[in-house]
């Protein structure tokens, strides 16, 4: 919350307290090229467009976020799923265990009663301390936990729900490492440094596991069975969770309480929304999706929706079908890609299903859980539906979009393809990571049946609910 009242405010955000944190979610605007921070001016915020659809703008188009902050409160864990996006920038804030004193190595007794610059002098420097080296592995023990509970379990939450989402892992308290505890730069950029290490390690090891389970499929003649088609998919690079680093490997460090580090940070969410930071990748990550033409369905079904919005907050699904129907809306599937693209940028809520079969006119709101015998050597943590082997994630977006989303009468640009909401996602949000302890009292089983139950309504007001969730819980 401190990071993002930073973000929009600059030096002139009042810091909240620690009874004023988040319940639930809350939702904000940032418009990083007209936020009034001058230490921020030399950020490009303007959006790479098709070449197509430059002649058609009038000048640079810029960048702009809803930032959604979700509350950290165990509690909270089990509602976040319901508003996850695949095409959204994940920032996980990690305070480096500041806030754990487990991972804190206790000051030798010498530099407790002398002072860490003392004039005697004592032989057994020259020495290691056993006891010393042991409070150092307990600390660093300790910090790994530390990564576990509060960066890898939202790791594994995002990947459960939006499969091959970008991560940004982001270190805060960073004046504390100086000002308070005295460990000084080099600390802070040790903890990043295991911090980053155990993140790409533990994906590391989940992708060496799938790939050894699908080899043994392959040693016993059933590589084409359904549980190793799943397995392919899962391989596909596409759906793995894109850990974003720096260049160099760093972590952005920030200090809310100093106002440090901002500058690099929002340019670096500047950069890999518009494309500039590609991250690692051959690619733009949200490529596809900014700087892309919007269908004229789309923005046709938005137009309605923010009608509507002034009456309701929200609406059941016949009766928003009925409303559209009156204003010569009459395509249901596009409708339904259209409200899951809203869902996307922000718009709306909306916890239906992608229609898989655009040839029927039907609505499509439950889902096929059943698994065949030869599934069940697939773990939990990376099931998802079956899928032929995965191509080149680029050509696997073309060819989804092809064979998904009928064309725009009025789009002619065969090489600019529109990513539908994206059913790789959708497909995947339901199975995959299944098994991702939950600590709050609300299973992953009852959030996605809260969610099917969730699926015939379209809430126009996404902060309405997020305040009904909210209070919910607090009661």
């Amino acid at each position: 919350t401190s990071i993002i009242k930073r973000l929009l405010e600059g030096r002139n955000a009042v810091i909240p307290k620690r009874e004023e944190r988040t319940i639930g979610v809350d939702i904000y605007n940032w418009d990083p090229k007209n936020d009034g921070n001058p230490d921020r001016d030399h950020i490009d915020t303007s959006i790479k467009i098709e070449d197509k659809l430059v002649e058609r703008t009038n000048g640079d188009v810029d960048i702009k976020f809803s930032l959604w902050d979700f509350a950290g409160q165990h509690v909270y864990h089990a509602t976040h799923e319901l508003f996850f996006s695949p095409r959204a920038l994940y920032i996980l804030v990690w305070d480096m265990g500041i806030n754990n004193s487990e991972t804190h190595k206790r000051k030798r007794h010498s530099e407790c009663s002398q002072g860490a610059f003392k004039l005697s002098y004592d032989s057994s420097d020259d020495e290691e301390d056993p006891l010393d080296n042991d409070e150092s592995k307990q600390a660093d023990r300790a910090l790994e936990r530390d990564i576990d509970e509060k960066v890898q379990f939202w790791v594994d939450c995002i990947q459960s729900s939006a499969p091959g989402a970008a991560i940004l892992p982001v270190a805060s308290f960073d004046d504390y490492f100086d000002d308070v505890m005295g460990w000084g730069v080099t600390e802070a950029k040790r903890r990043c440094g295991i911090m980053r290490d155990r993140l790409l390690k533990h994906e590391e090891k989940r992708v060496q596991g799938l790939q050894e389970r699908l080899e043994a499929y392959e040693r016993g003649h059933r590589a084409n069975s359904e549980a190793a088609l799943r397995l392919r998919k899962l391989l596909c690079p596409f759906c793995r969770p894109k850990l974003i680093f720096g260049s160099d490997g760093s972590v952005v460090r920030v200090s809310g309480a100093k106002y440090t580090g901002f500058d690099r940070l929002s340019e670096k969410l500047v950069n890999i929304a518009t494309g500039r930071d590609l991250a690692g990748w051959d690619y733009p990550i949200f490529r596809g999706h900014v700087g892309a033409r919007i269908p004229r369905m789309r923005l046709e079904v938005r137009d309605v929706v923010r009608e509507m919005r002034d009456r309701f907050k929200v609406v059941e699904w016949g009766f928003f079908i009925k409303t559209l129907r009156e204003k010569g809306l009459h395509n249901v599937e596009d409708v339904s890609d259209a409200l899951h693209f809203l869902t996307n940028i922000g718009e709306l809520s909306y916890f239906g299903d992608v229609i898989k079969d655009f040839g029927s006119s039907s609505k499509t709101t439950s889902r096929n859980t059943s698994i065949k015998e030869e599934a069940e050597d697939v773990d939990d943590d990376d099931s998802v539906d079956s899928m032929p082997r995965c191509p080149d994630p680029e050509q696997a977006l073309r060819e989804s979009s092809r064979s998904l989303v009928p064309e725009d009468e009025d789009y002619d640009d065969e090489e600019a393809y529109v990513f539908p909401m994206d059913r790789m996602a959708s497909d995947q949000a339901a199975d995959e990571d299944r098994s991702v302890s939950m600590t709050a009292s609300m299973s992953t089983a009852s959030v996605e049946s809260l969610a099917s139950g969730l699926s015939q309504f379209i809430f126009l007001n996404p902060r309405w609910l997020v305040a009904a969730v909210a209070c919910i819980l607090r009661h």
